[in-house]
């Protein structure tokens, strides 16, 4: 199973964007700057985390408008 997730910059979840069983392979997935209830959030620094396997992969994002 995978989970992609987006954080706030103060450790809060924003929006789920994948969760359930991904083949093996090269996948894509875009954010719209949306939350997890449909209303935009505000510019700025945002984290995606990847977990899958046990491990956690993060990277640091910037979103302009």
């Amino acid at each position: 199973p995978v989970k992609l997730l987006v954080y706030s910059i103060t450790g809060q979840r924003i929006r789920t964007l994948a969760t359930g069983p991904v083949s093996a392979g090269t996948h894509t997935a875009s954010w719209d700057g949306r939350d997890d209830s449909g209303r935009f959030v505000s510019s700025g620094p945002y984290f995606a985390r990847l977990e899958y396997g046990g491990k956690t992969v993060s990277t640091r994002m910037l979103l302009l408008k």
